[in-house]
């Protein structure tokens, strides 16, 4: 295709702002598609939300955002995983479910039969699920919803912790909506949601990333460019602005995190991007902590009596590693080597790393987990004129995940080339 014609800066077919999973896939193939394609990244490495690296020299990298795919569900994840060699590492065993009233080691389906509420509790959320809506449960949230279900508090609180590693957000803000939308994708049951045949890339998913955005044309990807202005032209292109410099292209891709959008000034504007529409769609907060620990590789744990939700262990090359999970809000002002320690006394850690996606510029949030009477792929992923909002947080399947940022770029890649 030829670059369009006269205007400031450079000029290219599609201008791509974020170079994160979406960014990447959606530049690579629009550039072999024959397109001439800028991808701009503010920061000075790509990956965006999937990052990984190691908490000391010589160790084995580890992923702070993205980690987990399911290999029978994820045919985009699976394909690029086999491009670049990256094997899998599958996890199973049994969780610790902690709760208050109930602590239990044991697998999903064996919890029910433990605790016959848990049970109940289940056939009513699936029962809720294979009922259709009576209502625009988007502005429902999920606490709301396991009220309205179960009764009994400790099933409650059991399938709030089942239902955390999906969200990483509180459920008292997170839209139902989004729930039916995972048991939907996962195949209909809640077991199956709950606890998939999920796995980790061995050599992990920021290394998967940094795979595919070597594997673009040279000179393609540009680091360090914080796009601060987007301009639609009178002749319906559009120019990206960055501290003294310009892009104008036929169309802009925004592989940017709903969060930061409002970051972003358009001109004109777009009603739906604002501090009270993208800065609060997405609900999700959750803070990601590996550390390298002593003594025997922990099970799965599932909490809500410790500010730790969610922890799982990982041995790799004679090296114990424990990542835990937790919502902002609820390690603020802790330290979380004290944390662990309390969480964990048999383990203790002899060093540690943290990433709070929130507190990050240009990022403002973890996965997505879209907030009670928000509709992040209805207010964003349509098409402003030549501007158009791609990634894993408006994915038409797989929201929030890898490969609803895969798929989010096939469906703009199509959109441009049809």
């Amino acid at each position: 295709m030829m670059m369009i014609g006269q205007g400031s800066g450079t000029s290219h077919d599609t201008a791509i702002v974020g170079a994160g999973l979406a960014g990447l896939a959606a530049a690579r193939s629009l550039a072999a598609a024959g397109q001439s394609v800028k991808l701009l990244e503010a920061l000075d490495f790509p990956g965006g939300r999937t990052r990984s690296s190691a908490l000391a020299p010589g160790q084995r990298e580890v992923d702070w955002g993205a980690e987990w795919l399911i290999p029978t569900l994820h045919r985009r994840m699976m394909a690029l995983a086999r491009e670049f060699d990256f094997e899998l590492e599958e996890e199973d065993g049994a969780t610790v479910w902690d709760v208050p009233g109930l602590r239990e080691v044991a697998r999903l389906k064996d919890l029910q039969a433990l605790y016959p509420n848990f049970s109940a509790g289940m056939s009513a959320v699936q029962h809720w699920f294979d009922t259709p809506p009576a209502e625009d449960e988007r502005n429902v949230s999920i606490g709301t919803l396991l009220r309205r279900l179960i009764p009994d508090q400790v099933a409650r609180d059991l399938l709030e912790v089942a239902i955390y590693p999906l969200t990483g957000a509180d459920p008292g803000e997170v839209s139902a909506a989004m729930l039916r939308g995972e048991i939907a994708l996962h195949g209909g049951g809640l077991e199956g949601t709950f606890a998939p045949p999920s796995a980790r890339l061995a050599r992990t998913c920021g290394g998967l990333a940094r795979a595919l955005a070597e594997s673009l044309p040279t000179g393609l990807l540009e680091t360090g460019i914080r796009v601060a202005r987007i301009v639609v032209e009178p002749d319906g292109t559009a120019t990206a602005h960055a501290a003294g410099r310009s892009w104008r292209a036929r169309h802009i891709l925004l592989a940017v995190p709903v969060a930061a959008l409002h970051h972003i000034a358009f001109d004109p504007p777009i009603t739906t991007v604002g501090p009270d529409t993208s800065g609060r769609a997405n609900a999700g907060e959750d803070v990601k902590i590996w550390a390298e620990i002593d003594g025997p590789p922990p099970p799965e744990h599932l909490s809500k009596r410790s500010p730790l939700r969610l922890a799982y262990s990982w041995v790799q090359d004679g090296t114990t590693l424990l990542c835990a999970h937790a919502l902002a809000r609820d390690i603020a002002g802790h330290d979380p080597a004290t944390l662990l320690a309390k969480a964990f006394p048999g383990n203790p850690a002899r060093r540690l790393g943290l990433q709070d996606w929130r507190a990050e510029p240009g990022f403002g949030a973890s996965w997505m987990s879209a907030r009670a009477g928000h509709d992040p792929a209805a207010d964003f992923a349509p098409s402003f004129g030549p501007i158009r909002v791609i990634g894993g947080d408006v994915a038409p399947e797989w929201v929030g995940w890898m490969e609803g940022a895969l798929a989010s770029a096939d469906a703009a890649v199509a959109e441009l080339m049809s």
